[in-house]
């Protein structure tokens, strides 16, 4: 488990893929940054 995951994009619009990644991303890292 990382500490710390980035995750950068526009989300212009947001959809189900941005949602998933998110969640993915959170199964992996202690904290997350959404940018």
């Amino acid at each position: 488990m990382h500490a710390t995951g980035l995750i950068i994009g526009r989300f212009d619009p947001p959809h189900l893929g941005h949602s998933y990644m998110i969640e993915w991303a959170l199964q992996h890292c202690e904290q997350l940054v959404v940018f």
